[in-house]
């Protein structure tokens, strides 16, 4: 590479070329002198903000413009770009309960399976922030989950699927858009497997190669960029492939412009995680890492909120371009990608005249109609072994209902937190912490429903008390709430520790015959349960929030039945045990394509013509090739509603399997066509994983709900 010095160019200010590289933060609800410098006399040009910088709807619309004016008095050609995390649910920098809507979770999304309901929601999000005056939401999270077992993501991702992920974030780019805001997908190229320690110095690691990142994880990027996505956040993790285990995703040229930019095509801007990361301060510095992710290839750096390191990020990188370790040209190329973002999705009547409150005030029941249905379509029933809900079939008005909440503290819009030292209107026990106010109104819709009295009382990690003993020796039924447990062990502990006691109690009390009921309550994420948990009952409401706890009581009253499934592979429908164990795929399944796989898949079938030397029928290879064709399952005869999958070696291009699906929407069913495996490669689970494809692909068309095996002449090679 030429590191030579560049010429500035004659037309560029350097402060005002530097400015645009960066997106920071502040530390204030109100403009302070540390961003009213940056602004004014470092000419930046993006501005983050987090919950910490907003108390309420028109305090923000107050901020955003005052931020706005600054730049517009300071001679920005373009308004500002002001972006904020906005990924609903429990993850939100902007909450007002009576401005800004609560919306469901990712996964909560993903649960609904259905796209439309993530292009609603993300179109009713962007047009409530852009009244405000945000023109950029940090968003979709298109993280792929690896390993359910591992703590990751929580709600916040789509699921593990990698084809649903990208049909969900496609959605949410195209709502987004729609809405009046740019999108970032993040966090590339992530995926929910990373490596932690527990130290906060330590960088996340993510153990699979490119190649295997480009199989799953990348799929849903590279949906993002069809859509075209506006902006990509690059990692900050490490990719241990790739480089030393300090070497973040955004630091690394294969990344970002190998990886990102010229394999995948992406023309948009890349921004890098924020570089205030103590991993990052303690192994290279912030200046460092700031030319590090330029070179790599980044367009924008954010630096979250300490003035010192701003400055620094800022100096490092005048230093850099003067002495000629990066150039001119690197840095002109970004420049030129964030102002053709600033140009496309801002402008200065709507930045210093936001529409404000007046306008959420008009769609306020539109989206919150549309809050409560995506609700509802969301809680899932993952597993009722004995029909406990709804509880009217197994309480009566002289029943008593337990319920135990965990304590939580999250910032969430539809929590009356101000409200916290409210006396609760049903008892807990004594001595023992309330649980949130939410949890309390929890309890208070329970007891509408005439199931007896309704007790309720928390826990913490110090475990099962005496008092929670003692109620749950008066409890006929229990509702234990759990809330990431797979992050927060003690929750899952604890329940099942109560799980022990209520079978024990059940055996030695007085009315032995009478079943103690349990059913626990997911308030995360689905995968959080283990699928041999000893729960006979298990609901998934994907948070936390008022609006989905008030769903929650609905099902448990009998209002509605719950209607989402966990997101991610299935069991055939019909199924009722959706919490069964998933099988993860170790193969890469892709689609056929007729321009690479022509040849190769005819190789593929002369090797399965001179294993199938029985078949009366299938004499030579055209025959085989007929066979295939005359049951519509050959891939030169495809039609709307038939998809052909191969697993192939991606070096040589040699197919080892293959496999057809079929779908009749009009009959409510679809076809297994053929499952074809290479004799030499049976035994190694590809069979399974291209059915898992099939399955997947065949259950996207609502209303399927049988799948049946195509009988003809010929065999089919499953393997295993």
């Amino acid at each position: 590479m030429d590191r030579r010095p560049h010429a500035k160019p004659a037309d560029r200010d350097l402060k005002t070329t530097l400015g645009c590289l960066f997106l920071m933060g502040f530390e204030g609800t109100t403009v302070t002198p540390q961003i009213r410098s940056l602004i004014k006399d470092y000419r930046l040009g993006a501005v983050l903000l987090n919950a910490t910088n907003f108390v309420s709807a028109e305090q923000a619309v107050t901020l955003i413009r005052e931020l706005q004016i600054t730049a517009h008095n300071a001679r920005h050609q373009y308004p500002l770009l002001i972006a904020v995390d906005q990924e609903n649910g429990l993850v939100k920098s902007v909450t007002d309960p009576r401005w800004i809507t609560q919306f469901p979770s990712s996964l909560g999304i993903a649960a609904t399976r259905s796209t439309n309901n993530a292009y609603q929601l993300a179109l009713a999000t962007g047009r409530e922030l852009s009244c405000l005056g945000i023109n950029w939401i940090l968003g979709p999270a298109l993280d792929v989950v690896l390993d359910r077992d591992v703590p990751g993501f929580g709600s916040r991702s789509f699921g593990d699927d990698p084809e649903e992920v990208a049909k969900l974030g496609g959605a949410f780019i195209r709502g987004f858009r729609d809405g009046g805001v740019a999108s970032g997908a993040k966090h590339f190229p992530l995926g929910g497997s990373l490596k932690f320690d527990e130290s906060s110095t330590t960088v996340p690691v993510v153990f699979e190669t490119l190649e295997q990142l480009r199989q799953k994880v990348l799929i849903p990027f590279q949906e993002a960029i069809k859509e075209r996505v506006d902006s990509v956040m690059a990692a900050g993790c490490a990719i241990s492939s790739i480089g030393p285990k300090f070497m973040h995703a955004c630091f690394s040229r294969k990344v970002v412009t190998d990886l990102l930019r010229h394999q995948l095509g992406y023309e948009g801007v890349a921004v890098s995680e924020c570089l205030e990361m103590e991993s990052i301060a303690n192994h290279i510095g912030v200046g460092q890492a700031t030319v590090m992710g330029v070179h790599a290839g980044c367009d924008i750096l954010t630096i979250c909120q300490s003035l010192p390191l701003q400055l620094e990020a800022f100096a490092s990188l005048s230093l850099a371009l003067e002495n000629g370790a990066l150039s001119w040209d690197l840095v002109q190329k970004s420049v030129d990608r964030v102002i053709r973002l600033r140009s496309t999705h801002t402008s200065w009547s709507h930045a210093l005249n936001p529409p404000g409150l007046p306008q959420l005030a008009a769609t306020r029941p539109r989206h919150m109609t549309l809050a409560s249905r995506i609700y509802e379509e969301s809680i899932t029933l993952v597993r009722d072994d004995h029909g406990y809900i709804p509880l009217s079939n197994v309480l009566s008005d002289n029943s008593t209902l337990l319920i135990l909440s965990p304590i939580l503290h999250h910032r969430d819009g539809g929590l009356r937190s101000n409200h916290q030292h409210q006396e609760s209107n049903f008892p807990t026990g004594e001595g023992l912490q309330y649980g949130e106010d939410y949890f309390q109104d929890f309890g208070r819709a329970m007891a509408c429903y005439n199931l007896g009295a309704v007790l309720h009382t928390s826990y913490t990690s110090h475990g099962v008390r005496s008092e929670h003993e003692r109620l749950i020796q008066k409890a006929d039924a229990i509702i234990v709430l759990v809330a990431d447990a797979n992050r927060n062990q003690y929750q899952l502990g604890f329940a099942k520790h109560v799980a022990a006691i209520s079978k024990l109690q059940q055996r030695t009390g007085a009315n032995p015959v009478m079943e103690k009921v349990l059913i626990l309550v997911s308030l995360s994420s689905a995968y959080d349960i283990p699928a041999d948990a000893p729960f006979p009952a298990h609901l998934c409401t994907y948070d936390s929030s008022t609006i989905a706890l008030h769903c929650l009581a609905r099902v448990l009253g009998g209002d509605f039945k719950p209607t989402g499934r966990i997101p991610g592979p299935q069991s055939y429908p019909g199924t009722q045990h959706s919490h069964d164990i998933v099988h993860q795929q170790a193969w890469l399944v892709e689609r056929f394509d007729i321009a690479r796989d022509q040849v190769p898949f005819r190789q593929f079938l002369g090797r399965l013509m001179e294993a199938d030397e029985d078949s009366p029928v299938i004499s030579d290879e055209h025959d085989y090739v007929v066979a295939i064709a005359s049951a519509g399952l050959h891939p030169n005869h495809g039609s709307p509603d038939t998809q052909h999958f191969v697993i192939r070696n991606t070096s040589t291009g040699a197919i080892y399997g293959f496999a057809s699906a079929i779908r009749f929407p009009e009959l409510r069913r679809g076809c297994l066509g053929a499952l074809l495996v290479d004799p030499e490669k049976r035994e190694l689970s590809m069979g399974r994983d291209l059915h898992t494809s099939v399955v997947r692909h065949i259950l996207q068309v609502p209303g399927i709900d049988s799948i049946q095996i195509v009988q003809h002449s010929l065999r089919n090679w499953a393997g295993t």
